[in-house]
């Protein structure tokens, strides 16, 4: 849902517009897009502690990185996978 903004006597609204009225894929199509980010805040807080840029840009990848993992052993679980990382020597 796309969002445009007028300007009634001054003070800026917002009104909501879909995208197909603009044009644009279905709703349903997009829905997807904004489960990772939501997922992520829920799990991991939606704030970053560092104070230095780099290293809020490592931190910010790191929950990436956490959050990737945490969706692949669960996938792997609900799927019944069995993963082998290395072969055995016996």
């Amino acid at each position: 849902m796309g969002l445009n903004r007028q300007r009634k006597g001054g003070a800026p609204s917002v009104v909501a517009v879909s995208k197909e009225t603009e044009g644009g894929p279905p709703a349903d199509k997009e829905r997807g897009k904004d489960g990772a980010p939501g997922m992520m805040k829920r799990k991991f807080g939606d704030s970053l502690r560092s104070k230095g840029d780099t290293a809020m840009v490592n931190e910010a990848l790191c929950k990436i990185l956490c959050h990737n993992l945490v969706v692949l052993i669960h996938e792997m679980a609900e799927l019944g996978i069995d993963p082998v990382f290395w072969p055995t020597t016996n």
